[in-house]
């Protein structure tokens, strides 16, 4: 069998999970392992299910929005969504409201791995040095290193495994389309993230209607869509459907990870 990771998390616990052998259906993303676990945080909780689903809870309570770091039920989350697994099987969640990172061990322990709770910002740092504003997405490389869709900044977020983060590309508070080198390329709340075996970082900047990529030097290319501005305050790129090479592909708010900013 393998392990399906799910992020389900709107407020209040209002979801429904539709699960199925050969199928899984969220509201938010989904990775893949080597057994038969599933693992779904649902509005606060993150849950275990066996391989006939019956669900019991990993970490988190019911109901219960919090800050507390703690084992399973003692610790709590603020609208958990993307999550990733790292090769020792510590899961990495975006906890979006608490604006943090958190860690959680196969055993269910939960430790805050990177920001500071509750307080947005673009701060870089180590560990509750750094601040986030709204993390949506995580992905982790083969090294270990956690990149974070840091959505209510418009960057992406390098955080080594001793928390050091970083921002890999992208100015704080400042959308836009510019490729470049690190802070010289611009985002508007960038979503999805992936990373291949090279190293190369794949961005989902739904603002824009765009896919982007980050190579192992910081250069931000447009790798498929083009952004035409829908004339809004907010700028953001008109959608569309179109199959094609590049610049001729046309993307509609492709979201890898259910948004958190957009439900405050």
């Amino acid at each position: 069998g393998k392990t399906v990771v799910l992020t389900t998390s709107p407020l209040y616990n209002n979801v429904t999970h539709i699960l199925t052998v050969n199928n899984v259906r969220s509201t938010g993303g989904a990775l893949i392992g080597a057994n038969s676990q599933v693992t779904v945080s649902i509005g606060g909780v993150l849950a275990s299910l066996s391989a006939s689903y019956a669900f019991t809870n990993l970490a988190g309570l019911p109901g219960v929005f919090g800050t507390a770091d703690g084992t399973g039920t003692n610790a709590q989350f603020w609208y958990p969504i993307g999550m990733g697994r790292d090769s020792a099987g510590n899961l990495f969640v975006a906890d979006c409201y608490n604006q943090a990172i958190r860690e959680i061990t196969p055993a269910g322990v939960v430790t805050t791995f990177a920001g500071s709770l509750g307080t947005p910002g673009g701060a870089d740092g180590n560990g509750s040095a750094a601040q986030f504003d709204y993390p949506v997405a995580v992905a982790l490389d083969s090294a270990g290193n956690v990149y974070v869709t840091d959505s209510g900044n418009s960057t992406i977020r390098k955080i080594t495994p001793t928390a050091d983060v970083t921002t890999l590309a992208g100015t704080p508070l400042t959308p836009g389309t510019n490729d470049g080198n690190g802070s010289a390329a611009l985002f508007n709340d960038p979503e999805g993230v992936a990373v291949d075996s090279a190293g190369n970082v794949y961005v989902s900047d739904q603002g824009n209607q765009l896919i982007r990529k980050i190579d192992i030097a910081g250069n931000v290319t447009t790798l498929a869509g083009l952004y035409v501005d829908d004339l809004t305050p907010q700028h953001k790129g008109v959608g569309g459907y179109a199959d094609g090479t590049g610049s001729a592909a046309r993307f509609h708010t492709q979201i890898g990870r259910a948004s958190c900013r957009e439900r405050v």
